[in-house]
């Protein structure tokens, strides 16, 4: 007569061999998954774009990408408008100051898009020279420029960047601006920039998301979203609320009465 507890016994020790060696081959494929992994992110960070920066000096005829680092006042949000408020005092040139530099791809890859970001983006906003009047008059916000061009190793980027003379951002302790490249895999990495020195930190891996969130300004708009937002301080005076409001109601106008300039010119 077969002995039932044999039978059993065989079972549960084909049982438990069999788990034990799907568990052992999962745990093997996924220890190779990560194997894997990490030499696709080292080779990746081999071939990485990567820009060193040179000071320069270009004659004005030069081909260059031309940018205007522009003093952010403060910014509100006033009937259901955003607004960004700057002294439109920085709009005359005679004030100017500008810097030459050439950002070269020294790295071992292609660098498919390079965004030039500013890091405080309460104080800072970055645009195209020629788009300075539409942002500062329209009371817009502009926090990166975005040259969409490969750029490859050896290859390089002219930029001249404008400052008002009496508002040139201090550089010694934090950097006023990112450079953000995206390789040729999508990955995108980040450099800060010490403006107005020809002086650049070596490049790390940034996530996309905080990127696009970094370029948009999201962390300013959620704080003029949010219920804590308040258009004036408590210890305002009424006098001092009326006043700053109409010095929104005035910001507005010059808006509406700016776009409708730019409409007459276009017919």
């Amino acid at each position: 007569m077969i002995d039932m507890n044999i039978i059993v016994g065989a079972m549960l020790t084909g049982v438990i061999a069999y788990i034990g060696t799907t568990q052992g081959v999962k745990k093997t494929f996924k220890n190779n998954r990560a194997i894997e992994q990490e030499r696709m992110n080292e080779e990746r960070f081999r071939v990485r774009p990567k820009f060193q920066i040179d000071k320069a000096n270009f004659n004005e005829n030069e081909k260059c990408i031309k940018l205007f680092l522009a003093p952010l006042g403060c910014y509100a949000k006033y009937k259901g408008l955003y607004l960004f408020l700057y002294n439109d005092k920085i709009l005359n040139e005679k004030n100017y100051i500008h810097y030459d530099y050439i950002l070269k791809n020294v790295g071992k890859g292609d660098s498919s898009v390079v965004n030039i970001v500013v890091v405080d983006r309460k104080k800072l906003c970055i645009m195209e020279y020629k788009e300075r009047e539409y942002v500062i008059k329209g009371s817009y916000q502009k926090y990166s420029y975005m040259h969409d061009k490969m750029i490859s190793p050896n290859e390089a980027l002219k930029v001249r960047i404008y400052a008002h003379k009496e508002k040139i951002p201090a550089s010694v302790t934090s950097a006023a601006l990112n450079v953000f490249s995206e390789d040729e895999y999508g990955k995108s990495w980040g450099q800060p920039f010490f403006f107005p020195e020809a002086k650049m930190y070596g490049s790390s891996k940034f996530p996309e998301k905080d990127i696009s969130k970094l370029i948009r300004g999201d962390h300013i708009f959620d704080i003029m979203d949010s219920h804590y937002y308040r258009l004036t301080p408590e210890d305002w005076s009424a006098e001092e609320v009326k006043e700053y409001k109409s010095y929104l109601d005035s910001k507005i106008k010059q808006r509406i009465d700016f776009w409708k300039s730019i409409k007459k010119e276009s017919k």
